[in-house]
């Protein structure tokens, strides 16, 4: 019950760990650096009192004799002392008080020898679905020539956009090296890429924003779709040259610790990632991984698969995390931008009610676009009183942060109802969200941090895509083109997302 308690208790979890908050001492808050939360893919859960079924599974569970109690049985009169003793903290275990019921005898023979307490389901199953709610194709034709081949001519130089050290100039190699197919170790595939997304991450490695160092020089990029080219000897896969492919943000992990045996490829600890600890997709020809490359549906253009291999997959992947339902509603802070517009779409998909935040009419025509009818500009009037006037009075189930500035965080727990949860998204520098702890508890809320998807996240999100679920609002641009891509990206002129073409 003591606030000192919080303070460090996000410091003792390891990747997808949780902090439940229970104890409510009075004025106290605790904190997490959004940055971290969401590499680690942190949660913070407000716990209150559980419900009539809880009650019943927990009191079953000390008639088996699985839980007892330490206590000591005092009379109802001593009250004023016992919480005098509980204000001092002098109390050991938990004070029964006798009020003189027959109820005594029931009280004492549940107190039995402790043993370990067994992990209680729900049953039902219903409060741990991620249901994808109506996902009916609306297929649409296209017409597009797939460039895949069963031999390519495989050049000793290519163009990429290189940096030596970061926020230094981005220099357009023609000279930049190929990998040749006899220089694969097994595992490694050489991708001719078509196309590349560009995404604001990108960004943020090229200043060197984050508490971490990335390769130098490094080529930068981790949207790209292409074609298998080579495959190294000895490589255990399916692939085969020709094959369509997308080059995404984890490039690759072992598959043998435990992160990686429960789906959580994204924080081995020895995962690679392409555009930050090994060359990116700003090039022709990249190095990437069997393992880890995603197989790109046929009937998907390739550079509207693009921008999905980290914006889609991403915020997809958020999205999953809310584990609500049909006709929830998700407030959603940066809708009209690269991450928002896509986020949009899926949460549509997924059977979410939308509010969409952002600025400017342009944003505002996008999200309609996409049949959304609630957007706030947060320039305008009172976000939180909107938010509530849209969501029937009670706030939102969820808000799902994409935005890449700080500001986005301050208000997002105040858009919830009780029971919501904020997932952490963007990467904004120095950035900090507050809780709280007294309405968190009573409130039950949650604070999830999401990083990148997995392997099968990337793939049922590029299918959603190929199904005319959702679409990528782009603009194709040459690859020489990225210094002037960033220059707009950091003064915040860029609606919808840059693919550029690699050809």
């Amino acid at each position: 019950s003591g606030g000192e308690a919080y303070k460090d208790a996000l410091s003792f979890l390891r990747p997808h760990g949780a902090v439940v908050l229970v104890g409510l001492p009075k004025d106290t808050y605790i904190t997490a650096e959004v940055f971290g939360s969401v590499l680690n893919a942190h949660r913070i859960i407000g716990s209150y009192v559980g419900n009539r079924q809880d009650s019943i599974e927990a009191l079953k569970l000390a008639a088996a004799g699985d839980v007892s109690t330490t206590y000591k049985i005092e009379k109802l009169e001593n009250l004023p002392d016992v919480f005098e003793r509980m204000a001092e903290g002098k109390l050991a275990g938990r004070i029964v008080l006798d009020c003189d019921q027959p109820a005594r005898r029931v009280v004492q023979s549940a107190s039995k020898s402790i043993v370990g307490a067994h992990n209680v389901q729900c049953r039902c199953g219903n409060c741990v679905q991620h249901p994808m709610g109506c996902t009916c194709p609306r297929c649409q034709s296209r017409s597009f020539s797939v460039k895949s081949q069963s031999h390519y001519d495989i050049p000793k130089t290519q163009t990429a956009v290189v940096f030596e050290k970061n926020n230094a100039p981005l220099q357009v190699r023609k000279d930049w090296p190929v990998i040749q197919p006899d220089e694969l170790k097994p595992g490694e595939v050489l991708v001719r890429l078509a196309y590349s997304g560009v995404c604001h991450t990108d960004l943020h490695v090229w200043l060197g924003d984050w508490p971490l160092d990335n390769k130098l020089p490094l080529v930068g990029g981790h949207e790209g779709a292409g074609y298998v080219a080579a495959i190294g000897d000895h490589s255990f896969t399916h692939l085969k040259i020709g094959d369509p492919v997308g080059v995404k943000w984890l490039a690759n992990s072992c598959l043998g610790c435990e992160d990686c045996r429960k789906g959580h490829e994204s924080t081995c600890v020895d995962a690679d990632l392409h555009g930050f600890t090994v060359d990116g997709s700003f090039q022709q020809w990249c190095v990437s991984y069997s393992e880890h490359v995603t197989p790109i549906p046929t009937d998907l253009p390739m550079h509207a698969a693009a921008p999905i291999l980290c914006a889609g997959v991403t915020v997809y992947k958020a999205l999953k995390e809310i584990g609500g339902v049909c006709g929830d509603f998700v407030v959603i802070p940066g809708a009209g931008g690269g991450l928002g517009h896509l986020a949009c779409q899926y949460a549509r998909a997924m059977g979410y009610r939308v509010i969409a935040i952002d600025s400017g009419e342009d944003k505002k025509k996008l999200v309609a676009s996409y049949g959304i009818k609630d957007f706030i500009d947060f320039k305008e009037g009172n976000v939180k009183e909107k938010v509530f006037e849209a969501t029937e009075g009670r706030g939102a189930h969820a808000t799902v942060v994409v935005a890449s500035g700080g500001e986005a965080y301050k208000d997002a727990l105040s858009f919830l109802r009780p029971h919501g949860a904020v997932v952490l998204v963007g990467l904004p520098k120095d950035t900090y969200i507050t809780a709280e702890v007294f309405g968190s508890v009573l409130n039950s809320h949650r604070i999830i941090g999401s990083y990148v998807g997995n392997r099968q996240d990337s793939i049922e999100a590029l299918k959603l895509a190929a199904a005319g679920d959702v679409s990528t609002t782009y603009t194709i641009e040459k690859l020489e083109n990225l210094p002037s891509v960033f220059e707009r990206m950091a003064a915040g002129k860029l609606a919808g997302r840059i693919v550029l073409d690699c050809e």
